[in-house]
């Protein structure tokens, strides 16, 4: 998991342990952001901490407060069937409010798995009608971030 700390500046090692310790701390204090970090955790954290459902779980608690990424979390659990049963619709729906609350708020924050995705749903019209040209504008958002696989649809695909 990557994981983003001051400490990697002077190469200290993370401690993937006491980061959770402290997501479910503040999780259980209803913060949205560790809410929605307790379930990166679980959705990322290896053999010890995997746990698709609960992953869900925080991620939708966190999206009912309102946090982006706790959006783009519950989109990915909707579009890889994690935790809940798979809907591509249900996860259009959650990458459209990512990008509609995460992008003004966060100009900072890195979208492009987001916009990745919108794009490969309507390039291969997972949950309604194929549109190349919205699919050709998503991956053009998403490649705006570096995202790799879009800059790769874009020159192969689209």
């Amino acid at each position: 998991m990557t994981t983003y700390s001051l400490n990697e500046e002077k190469n200290v090692p993370i401690d993937e342990e006491k980061a959770f310790y402290y997501a479910r701390k503040g999780a259980l204090k209803n913060d949205a952001l560790c809410q929605f970090y307790q379930g990166q955790y679980y959705l990322e954290g290896g053999d010890s901490l995997n746990n698709d459902i609960e992953a869900f779980l925080c991620f939708e608690k966190s999206a009912k407060k309102g946090e982006p990424k706790a959006f783009e979390g519950l989109a990915k659990c909707y579009y890889y069937g994690l935790g809940i049963q798979q809907d591509f619709i249900k996860a259009r729906e959650y990458l459209i409010k990512t990008l509609e609350y995460g992008i003004p708020n966060n100009p900072y924050e890195d979208f492009g798995s987001a916009n990745y995705l919108l794009g490969q749903c309507y390039e291969n019209g997972l949950g309604y009608e194929k549109n190349i040209d919205k699919a050709r504008y998503y991956y053009k958002e998403s490649a705006k971030y570096h995202y790799e696989n879009a800059l790769d649809a874009i020159k192969e695909r689209i």
